[in-house]
């Protein structure tokens, strides 16, 4: 999983193998310290389209499985699932780098 901040938007990255993890209702956690304090990161596959919470500790998105079934079937592709959390711009994209087809 990468997550991009910047410019009033936040980009969650995941390579296919993750999404398939997320497919089957799994959800992705990642911990890691940001200016000497623990960050979880999360992507939980039982939510809206796209639900993104920010807090001191925790960096998360809610997604629904019918939006990750759409990012599935759209193949190899640049465009992700993205929406708009309180006035952020919020996407879901599959790393092309890591994507290997069906």
């Amino acid at each position: 999983m990468n997550i991009r901040l910047g410019g009033g938007a936040v980009r969650f990255r995941i390579s296919r193998e993750e999404l398939k993890v997320l497919r089957a209702g799994k959800k992705l956690e990642e911990r890691l310290i940001l200016a000497g304090k623990p960050v979880l990161l999360a992507i939980d596959p039982s939510g809206t389209k796209l639900d993104f919470t920010y807090q001191e500790d925790w960096i998360g998105l809610k997604v629904s499985p019918d939006s990750l079934q759409e990012l599935d079937q759209r193949g190899r592709s640049k465009a992700g699932i993205s929406g708009n959390a309180g006035g952020t711009a919020v996407s879901l994209q599959v790393d092309l780098k890591t994507y290997a087809g069906k």
